[in-house]
């Protein structure tokens, strides 16, 4: 609204949810960059039955990714390959082949786990931006697939919580919005490493974990890239959770304003107001 009304010329972070009036303003100019934000549609390796890593790719292969990076964002954002080495990152590896929606195989894979009538599962959900619409196009995605995905909407406090009482930790599934961060090891630390604070999956992968401290050690770039390569394939098959999009970050400027330049951390310094 400030923006609008040419009270404020400038702002570094517009959320998506409440910015579309801003998007066919002729007289705001809006810049996209490429960011590690993304929402972690989260699975409990530890319970039944999302014990079985063939259940949770089935849930990956339900879901059609370009349909929601359209139908959640208009197309702002890139699509994720369930690992936390997103596209902005400079260790983003070319492999795993991204995954695709395959309800044919999804139920191939859920018969292969013992349901051949498929399975109900409970999803807990956060009432946020996008993340509530997320989880009704994650509902109807999967029923073709034979999942029932049984949605359960709190709150951002209920869902959060406090002390031992944090669902979003707990919960056999669950959506959950994750910032941007500036490495790779950033975001992958305190959601995937083993007894990570926020490991909301409860997943531990020993062969990841020396992998990720390796990359942590590494200062060749090359070598890096294929440390990634190698945990991201690791991510990737086990599904600890869907990584299914990642969200552009959008910077908004009015007309009199100069040198808002691309790239992650603009330099303040460059930018101008004209009188």
């Amino acid at each position: 609204l400030a923006l609008q009304s040419g009270e404020a010329d400038v702002t570094l972070e517009a959320r998506y949810q409440g910015s579309q009036a801003l998007f066919d303003n002729p007289q705001i100019r809006m810049q996209r960059e490429p960011s590690s934000a993304y929402r972690a549609l989260h699975l409990r390796v530890d319970r039944p039955p999302l014990d079985s890593p063939l259940v949770r790719r089935a849930i990956a292969l339900s879901l059609d990714r370009p349909a929601l990076v359209q139908g959640l964002y208009s197309g702002r954002a890139d699509i994720g390959n369930d690992h936390g080495f997103a596209p902005v990152y400079p260790t983003h590896p070319e492999t795993p082949a991204q995954r695709r929606q395959d309800h044919a195989e999804a139920r191939r894979l859920l018969e292969q786990a013992g349901h051949p009538r498929g399975i109900s599962l409970p999803l807990t959900i956060e009432q946020f931006e996008d993340v509530p619409q997320y989880g009704i196009f994650a509902k109807e995605m999967c029923k073709p697939a034979g999942i029932d995905l049984k949605l359960e909407i709190l709150t951002q406090a209920e869902y959060y919580g406090s002390g031992d009482n944090q669902p979003w930790l707990t919960v056999p599934a669950g959506i959950t919005d994750w910032a941007s961060r500036g490495s790779a090891s950033q975001t992958i630390g305190p959601a995937y490493r083993c007894g990570a604070v926020w490991n909301s999956a409860h997943w531990c992968d020993e062969r990841f974990e020396r992998l990720m401290r390796d990359f942590d050690g590494e200062l060749d770039v090359q070598r890096r890239r294929r440390l990634a390569a190698e945990a991201a394939q690791i991510q990737h098959e086990a599904v600890p959770a869907v990584i299914a999009y990642w969200i552009d970050d959008l910077r908004a400027s009015g007309p009199k304003v100069g040198g808002l330049v691309s790239g992650p951390r603009p330099d303040l310094a460059t930018i101008w107001r004209s009188a």
